[in-house]
């Protein structure tokens, strides 16, 4: 949850690198600062629920509800609120040792993922990719494309409308071992304008299987309101 809020900085950072290229005097590059200062504020305010749920070679595995909001610190808090996990009963010591060290393996492999996914997601690794990338305009898009960020062979690509450089998706291709693992991030607009991450969908693949892990956030309220 916490890379997909840093990710709103990193998208709002990339529309100000883009609007400090073109601008002509440092008034225009104020202004872009400003922007991304107020939607990050903004997005302080709410609280919102995040579902996340995994799932094996097409198979639901784990589905987990949060509740999540910013303290008075300013720091990000993520509170389960229940879920459901796949309780299939194994027999045997053999089966069961097998199941409990796969469980470990499967933690492990988890564990690497969200470090690879954190990776791309540093200021340093944003400001390189910023640095380097390329843009092509497509349908009324303007998408902006790296690679060699983080690992040889990678590529990040984000997409923004092309007249009000709202930020529409983020993706990500990368290696977990020797898997491949991709990352997609969809953003929307709330009612008062503030961008923020919708959805995060993460797919690779684990002892030969497909693997996939939704994140998804939602009902978005005002704290105090």
């Amino acid at each position: 949850m916490k890379r997909m809020v840093f990710l709103v900085t990193a998208v709002c950072a990339a529309v100000l690198v883009m609007g400090s290229a073109r601008a002509q005097d440092e008034e225009a590059t104020q202004a872009a600062a400003a922007s991304m200062k107020q939607n990050l504020e903004s997005l302080r305010q709410y609280a919102w629920q995040s579902r996340v749920k995994v799932s094996v070679d097409g198979e639901e595995k784990r589905v987990t509800l949060y509740q999540v909001r910013y303290n008075l610190d300013g720091k990000l808090e993520k509170t389960a609120m229940g879920g459901e996990e796949d309780q299939k009963k194994v027999r045997g010591p053999i089966r069961k040792n097998a199941a409990k060290k796969k469980k470990k393996q499967a933690h492990e492999f988890a564990t690497e993922a969200t470090q690879t996914i954190d990776a791309y997601m540093t200021p340093e690794s944003i400001k390189k990719a910023l640095s380097q990338a390329f843009a092509r305009k497509e349908d009324g898009m303007l998408k902006l494309r790296s690679e060699g960020v983080v690992k040889q062979g990678d590529s990040i690509e984000l997409a923004l409308v092309e007249a009000t450089h709202q930020p529409m998706t983020f993706e990500i291709q990368s290696t977990v071992d020797e898997s491949s693992i991709s990352v997609e991030i969809t953003f929307q607009k709330l009612e008062d304008g503030t961008n923020y991450p919708a959805r995060m969908t993460v797919k690779s693949t684990f002892d030969g299987k497909p693997l996939k892990m939704e994140t998804e956030n939602f009902s978005y309220v005002k704290q105090g309101g």
